[in-house]
C-alpha cells in the first residue's frame, strides 16, 4: 500500500513537472508575439499542448466604452453570421460568458453539458444555446481594467473534454500572457489604421491569388477545385507556385500569409469579427 501511495506521488510530481515546462514554454512563445498571425500560430500551436481546444474567442474592450470587441481566432472556419449572433452585444453567447464569469467571482469559469453553472438560474440555457451553434466544453476567463470593469476575456471552445481543475489552473497562469499577447497583435492595427492587403502585384497571378484566399478560408485541394471549375492537379500546382513564390513550407503558413494579405475574406481561420 505505501509503494502504492508512493507511485502515485511521483506519478502526480511527473505531471506536475511536465506541466510547468509546458506552461513556461508558452510563457517564452507568448513573448515572441507581435503581430496577429504570430498570435495565431500560438494559439494553434504550442498553446494547444496545455489547453487543447478547436475554437477561440479573444474579447478586448474598446478604448472609447465599456464594451468588448469580440474576435474569433479559432483553428476552423466560423460563418459571418454564426458569429454574429453569438457575439451580439444584445444577448449573444460570449456575452452571456462574460456576466456568468462575473457572477461566479471571476474565476476561470467552465461550461460544459454536465451540471457545472447549476448555481445560476441560467445555467441550463447557455449550455442549450452553447450546444446549438455546437460549441461546447468551454472554458473561459477574464482581466479586469483599472476601473474594474473586463478589459479583456478569453473563451476555448471545443475542450476534448469537460474542463476540469487542471485546465482552470492552466488559463489562470496563461491568462496574463494571453492578455498581452493578443494586446500586441491589435497594437499595431490600432496605430496604423485596419489591416489592408498588401502590394502583391508582380508575384501572385489573379488565379494564384484566388487560391490562397480559399486556402486561407480552411477549404481542400477538391473544395477549392470544385469552386473554381479546375482539377485537383491545377490546384495542386498553384500551391506549389504559391509557397515557392511566397518562401512558405506548407498550407498552414499559406493560410498565415493569407490573413497578413487580407485575402481570407471574413472565413479564414483566425480572421476578426465585431460586435
Amino acid at each position: 500500500m505505501m509503494l502504492g501511495r508512493m507511485d502515485a506521488d511521483v506519478e502526480s510530481w511527473m505531471h506536475d513537472r511536465i506541466d510547468a515546462e509546458l506552461v513556461l514554454l508558452n510563457v517564452e512563445t507568448a513573448a515572441d508575439v507581435v503581430e496577429r498571425p504570430d498570435f495565431f500560430c500560438w494559439v494553434q500551436g504550442v498553446f494547444q499542448s496545455v489547453l487543447a481546444h478547436q475554437g477561440l474567442v479573444c474579447g478586448l474592450a474598446h478604448p472609447d466604452s465599456a464594451r468588448l470587441t469580440f474576435t474569433w481566432m479559432g483553428g476552423y472556419p466560423i460563418s459571418a453570421e454564426c458569429f454574429t449572433e453569438i457575439s451580439d452585444p444584445s444577448g449573444g453567447v460570449c456575452h452571456e460568458l462574460v456576466k456568468s464569469w462575473e457572477q461566479c467571482g471571476r474565476v476561470p469559469l467552465a461550461v460544459s453539458d454536465e451540471a457545472d453553472l447549476e448555481a445560476l438560474p441560467e445555467a441550463a440555457v447557455l449550455r442549450a444555446r452553447l450546444r446549438r451553434v455546437q460549441l461546447v466544453n468551454c472554458l473561459a476567463h477574464g482581466v479586469l481594467g483599472p476601473d474594474g470593469r473586463p478589459a479583456a476575456f478569453f473563451e476555448l471552445f471545443n475542450l476534448p473534454g469537460r474542463p476540469g481543475a487542471r485546465e482552470r489552473r492552466m488559463l489562470e497562469l496563461l491568462l496574463p500572457h494571453l492578455y498581452a499577447a493578443w494586446l500586441r497583435a491589435t497594437a499595431r492595427e490600432a496605430n496604423h489604421g485596419q489591416p489592408g492587403a498588401r502590394p502583391i502585384t508582380g508575384v501572385l497571378s489573379a488565379r494564384e491569388v484566388e487560391v490562397l484566399r480559399l486556402v486561407g478560408e480552411g477549404r481542400t485541394n477538391k473544395q477549392i477545385a470544385e469552386r473554381l471549375g479546375l482539377t485537383r492537379k491545377t490546384v495542386e500546382t498553384h500551391l506549389e507556385r504559391i509557397f515557392r513564390k511566397l518562401k512558405v513550407h506548407g498550407r498552414v503558413q499559406a493560410a498565415v500569409k493569407a490573413m497578413e494579405l487580407n485575402l481570407t475574406q471574413g472565413y479564414g481561420a483566425g480572421w476578426r469579427y465585431y460586435c
